[in-house]
């Protein structure tokens, strides 16, 4: 065979292959991870999307219900029956109030020791009333201290508090026992008691209720009570969260929520002229002097991204609320997204 078939490439052929099969190299990498990071930001801006919708939702239905018991509304009166009737979990008279953050720490009104771990820079709300489920139709009930007779199966149980109403007056009590008839095979009813005592917490003052609510509804709130509060605390994943606190029991709703603002629509006027105060706007809690004048709530939620390094840039001017104009200054590569809705108070507004 001669020399000339036996020859191959030369180390520069060599060394231009290598340069070539390197750039193309690059852009498949380069390709790839803007790919990836693009896939990255759209995921984390729909996650922020996804919770910041569920949150607002899941606030809004609470807010709207505020002094809902029934026909008969918180501002008529209630028969409060439960031990510790006037604090803070069991003051069902108060349909919604706000506190408003005012500095590092501090609230004002100031924050009720029962919400545990508040972030500082964050407001807090609390509204009383709603119903967790469908109202049960009492079958029969003597009145005063007597027992109630609901259809059976309906689920409840001993602890949940529950409401009595009628159009004319409404009592909040605790469950004590609820006794079945093993022997029933037909429209069977239970026996819902709520007799004095401290057992389960915080248990009944006193048995007798205000009415005779035969024919009429029970309202179910659970174990937890009437009393929702929101606020932002730090969650399991470590970020700042929405929570929910019914009751004394409180759960983490929605991560990455990392500032709540909440504004307040003092009405005036009656009937079909009722209606936000032109000349006040929205408020602050701290400026609200009459809380049962309170008819629309206005709801701004900053939400985060969980992950970082979803921006181009670590210095961010984010503007919060929405559509206030303030900025926010941030130092880290997150992507934030402010969302606002305005909740008008069913039981006050026409």
């Amino acid at each position: 065979m001669s020399a000339r078939s036996q020859r191959g490439l030369s180390l520069v052929e060599i060394m231009v292959a290598l340069v070539l099969s390197l750039i193309l190299t690059a852009g498949v990498i380069q390709l790839f991870v803007g790919s990836k990071q693009t896939y990255r930001f759209h995921e984390g801006l729909s996650r922020i999307q996804e919770n910041g919708r569920f949150a607002l939702d899941l606030m809004a239905k609470d807010i709207r219900s505020a002094g809902y018991f029934g026909c008969l509304s918180a501002a008529t009166g209630i028969d409060n029956t439960l031990n510790s009737a006037t604090q803070f979990l069991w003051n069902y008279g108060q349909a919604i109030y706000g506190f408003e953050s005012t500095g590092a720490n501090t609230w004002n009104p100031a924050l009720d020791a029962n919400i545990a771990s508040p972030l500082s820079g964050s407001d807090a709300i609390t509204v009383r009333g709603g119903a967790e489920s469908a109202p049960i139709n009492v079958v029969s009930h003597g009145g005063g201290t007597a027992n109630l007779s609901v259809p059976a199966g309906n689920g409840i149980q001993v602890g949940d508090i529950l409401a009595a109403a009628n159009c004319q007056s409404l009592s909040v009590f605790q469950v004590t026992a609820v006794n079945d008839d093993p022997t029933c095979t037909s429209n069977c009813v239970s026996v819902v008691q709520h007799a004095t005592g401290t057992t389960p917490t915080p248990g009944n003052a006193r048995a007798n209720l205000a009415d005779n609510y035969a024919g009429n509804e029970l309202i179910r709130a659970g174990t937890g009570g009437f009393t929702k509060t929101y606020y932002l605390r730090t969650g399991a994943g470590g970020v700042s969260a929405l929570w929910r606190m019914v009751g004394p029991n409180a759960s983490e709703v929605v991560e990455g929520v990392e500032r709540m603002q909440i504004l307040y629509g003092v009405c005036t006027g009656q009937g079909a002229a009722r209606r936000v105060d032109p000349t006040v706007g929205y408020v602050t809690a701290n400026n609200v002097a009459d809380w049962s004048a309170v008819c629309s709530v206005r709801v701004n939620l900053l939400l985060v991204s969980l992950e970082d390094n979803l921006t181009s840039s670590t210095a961010q001017a984010v503007v919060f609320p929405a559509d206030t104009g303030n900025t926010i200054t941030v130092n880290d590569r997150r992507l934030r997204q402010a969302f606002s809705t305005t909740v008008g108070i069913r039981n006050r507004l026409p």
